[in-house]
């Protein structure tokens, strides 16, 4: 029985190094008191003794306690309860009454006793708890204040109905709030802001839950859009404030939605970040797996897709045979070596364009205060619609400087290189006015100033709220900024700290001759889904961590790009299984298309390929090939045939 249990029980946890603390030595404070009203604890590493409250939570190394509800200051802006943070087993229980002597330490700026000569007296059990608090839709605050709202109840138990806007990252922490509206990324800098600029509240309602931070299982899959529901006290985590409940449950699904097909009439122009898609990282073709589910299935296939984040042209190559082998869709990859491991390239579907080039712009640039000034230098493709007459088209695909380290010892240098990257962007943008430009890709910006560098604005010629670097007036007239067309809830592209932003864009200069940007759609999958499903390979979920966008262009001239064969009624192919080199693949095509064929390896890597004109009876094989298994893939766009043949020399 814990009742015989109840006498004086001086533990001194867990070192036999620990030095005992003499209780006579310490200050009695109720927790309110060492809690205080302020961001950290007034006796901070300093030894304190507190009697007589009630253990309110229990985990495996720690446990919550609070002031008993009589004895409390009924002040809003001091908690009544701490965590004592034992380094083992606690041997407590909820409702038990303790007394507890150590001392005071702020970790990652949470208030607790340290275990290092604690002093735990169990004085009774079986006591009332105080009451919880109610988390609603006033409650955490979303008001930025310079104390946080719910410091004035860290260690307390709270109760809450929430929704998820920021998905399980590292199998770990969730963002959540109870307010009716998902917390969007706003103008300006961080409260408390700076000289006289736009100030962004940094949406304190958004706080964090620890599914496993007691002794509840995890949940690693929990999505933006998921409902969740529990109780446990909320502690400091740095500028989170984090949950460890003692229970909860989670129901609904997380945002999953794919892009429309186009219409008649209509090209698609994708933009996608693919997150360091790189053919030497231990996932490689787990990643490529997703990401050509994701581009065929979620994106419907675009015409022309800009990529940002490709580590190479094999990345980029392998991507397209991926998707060639498993979905029958025939890109043309194109692709720019930028200075590192990061770079931008297209995937194009050649029978829907003609004269197609790729080149980067602003190479050779540099940044005022020293080095290169585009590390992936904005790649223009230039190339005709297939209409009659062809239709003109631009597209600069951009992937811009990160928002990383712009408030830390670096930020000088990362706030000049984005402004004078900005500089140079309207200024290309500016000489092709008279042109078919679009601009997609990761702008690494939002649509409004972050106040210290207003990337976007400074781009496409319209009105800035305000910045530390000036806007300089480049682009006239103004881009139109497709992005700002989608209904407010769907404006993001991406998740950070809880708050959705558009980081990827889709701009275009106003005089666009024979075309228009009718519409933009986000393929969502990736920013509202749990990291942890970027490795499972059966699901489009999480192949990113940036929703891919879809812009729809009308075509004003009819489009004659022929894509449609009929391949089985036309194309008859003959070749001996196994095949030496030597022999021929044999012919029959009676169609009046030109067709294509590929031979792939297992690996989708391509060996050969080349043009089959109409009338041409046979594929002599190159000399590069060894002895296995091979695809041979004939067609064109979406229509193609394949057969499994074997090869010897």
């Amino acid at each position: 029985m814990r009742r015989d249990k109840l006498k004086s029980i001086q533990l001194a946890l867990f070192f036999t190094f620990s030095c005992f603390l003499n209780p006579l030595q310490a200050q009695f404070l109720e927790i309110w008191e060492i809690q205080g009203d302020g961001e950290s604890s007034p006796y901070e590493e300093q030894v304190v003794t507190t009697i007589q409250n009630i253990v309110t939570a229990v985990g495996n190394d720690r446990f919550f306690m609070q002031t008993p509800s009589s004895r409390s200051d009924n002040d809003p802006n001091t908690s009544d309860a701490i965590m004592v943070f034992t380094n083992a087993n606690p041997n407590v229980v909820v409702g038990d009454l303790v007394s507890v002597s150590g001392r005071i330490n702020e970790v990652d700026d949470n208030t607790q006793f340290n275990f290092l000569g604690l002093q735990l007296d169990i004085v009774d059990i079986d006591q009332d708890l105080p009451p919880v608090v109610n988390f609603d839709e006033n409650f955490p605050s979303s008001t930025a204040s310079l104390l946080h709202s719910l410091e004035a109840i860290e260690g307390m138990v709270v109760n809450f109905n929430a929704t998820c806007v920021a998905p399980s990252s590292g199998g770990d922490l969730a963002g959540l709030v109870t307010t009716e509206d998902r917390p969007f990324r706003e103008p300006g800098i961080q409260f408390p802001g700076q000289n006289n600029l736009p100030v962004w509240d940094g949406n304190p309602e958004i706080f964090w839950i620890d599914p496993d931070g007691l002794t509840q299982p995890n949940n690693r899959f929990i999505g933006a859009g998921m409902i969740v529901a529990g109780e446990g006290p909320i502690v400091q985590d740095d500028d989170r404030y984090l949950v460890l409940p003692v229970a909860y449950n989670i129901g609904g699904q997380g945002y999953l939605t794919e892009v429309r097909e186009k219409e008649l009439g209509e090209i698609t122009v994708g933009c996608f970040n693919v997150l360091l898609l790189n053919p030497n990282s231990s996932n490689f073709q787990t990643k490529l797996r997703k990401l050509s589910k994701y581009i065929v299935e979620s994106m419907n296939a675009p015409d022309i897709i800009g990529l940002q984040e490709l580590a190479n042209s094999n990345a980029l190559n392998s991507l397209r045979n991926f998707i060639l082998q498993n979905y029958g869709v025939n890109y043309t990859p194109y692709f720019e070596q930028g200075t590192g491991n990061v770079n931008t390239g297209y995937l194009v579907k050649s029978f829907m364009f003609s004269d197609v080039t790729v080149v980067p712009l602003g190479a050779d640039e540099t940044i005022s205060i020293g080095g290169s000034l585009h590390d992936r230098p904005p790649l223009l493709l230039s190339a005709n619609v297939v209409s009659d007459p062809p239709t003109p088209i631009r597209v600069l695909n951009m992937h811009m400087r990160s928002l990383l380290d712009i408030e830390g010892e670096n930020s000088f240098f990362v706030r000049t290189k984005r402004h004078e990257q900005a500089i140079s962007v309207a200024n290309m943008v500016q000489d092709r006015q008279d042109e078919n430009l679009i601009l997609i890709g990761d702008f690494n910006a939002f649509q409004f100033t972050d106040g210290y560098v207003d990337v976007m604005n400074q781009i496409t010629g319209t009105e800035s709220l305000g910045a530390i670097f000036t806007q300089q007036d480049i682009v006239n007239p103004p881009l139109n900024n497709h992005m700002l067309d989608l209904p407010e809830e769907e404006q993001y592209s991406f998740v950070f700290n809880g708050s959705a932003q558009i980081l990827d864009h889709c701009l275009s200069v106003q005089g666009l001759q024979g075309m228009e940007v009718i519409e933009v759609q986000y393929a969502r999958g990736n920013a509202d889904q749990p990291s942890d499903f970027s490795s499972n390979n059966q699901l489009v979920n999480r192949s990113s961590d940036h929703d891919g966008f879809v812009a729809y262009i009308s075509i004003d001239q009819p489009i004659t790009a022929m894509p449609s064969i009929e391949l089985e009624e036309s194309l008859i192919v003959h070749f001996q299984n196994p095949l030496t080199l030597g022999q021929n693949i044999l012919l029959e095509w009676k169609g009046k298309q030109n067709l294509s064929f590929e031979i792939l390896d297992m690996q989708g890597q391509q060996i050969q390929r080349g043009p089959i004109s109409q009338g041409q009876q046979s594929i002599v094989l190159n000399k590069l090939y060894t002895n296995g298994s091979y695809f041979l893939r004939i067609g064109a766009g979406k229509d193609f045939k394949s057969w499994k043949m074997v090869i010897t020399n």
